[in-house]
């Protein structure tokens, strides 16, 4: 997604129109336009305006073209900051003695579970039904940190369930489970 296209995104999921921005910018409405039509990009000024604006953080502006390449360099970068440990689908097979496990890599961050935390939360409320799509994307792009619950007490939650990939039974009944909730 290019930063155009997450600005009329950001937007319009507040339900602005794009003269509101251009007036709050002090700039034309076609030089406005530029921007979310990536004929040319805000200066960091005006892209923290309109990130203040829109009342988001900074960083759902960030990085908004990915490409696989692109992608895995970031993947790198995390693994480089938040020591973990990658998981592949075959040692889990192995583990859980069931070679119909869905090939896949697993990464485990250690301290970086416990925002993880949050994320999988909302994730699970959204596949179960409690949010939509919408709201859990909204969620996402508005995401500040967790506040509400302490760090500490998250990372070990996490690493507990992580645990549980040694576990075969556990990781059976989870299998189940995703056969029946596919979104």
């Amino acid at each position: 997604m290019t930063l155009g296209n997450t600005i009329v995104r950001l937007r319009e999921q507040r339900g602005l129109r794009a003269i509101d921005i251009a007036e709050m910018l002090g700039v034309s409405k076609q030089h406005y336009y530029q921007f979310e039509h990536d004929k040319r990009k805000p200066n960091d000024e005006q892209l923290q305006k309109i990130a203040d604006f829109l009342d988001y953080p900074i960083e759902s502006f960030e990085d908004s073209e990915y490409n696989h390449f692109k992608t895995m360099h970031q993947l790198f970068n995390i693994f480089r900051h938040y020591p973990g440990e990658i998981i592949d689908a075959d040692s889990i097979r192995e583990r859980v003695k069931d070679d119909s496990f869905d090939d896949g890599v697993y990464i485990k961050f250690n301290v970086l579970s416990a925002l993880m935390y949050d994320w999988q939360m909302k994730f699970n409320q959204m596949k179960s039904g409690e949010i939509s799509e919408e709201d859990f994307n909204d969620w996402m792009d508005s995401y500040r940190g967790c506040r509400d619950i302490e760090v500490e007490k998250l990372a070990e939650e996490h690493d507990k369930q992580m645990e549980l990939l040694d576990d075969p039974k556990y990781i059976k009944q989870k299998r189940k489970e995703q056969k029946n909730i596919r979104i």
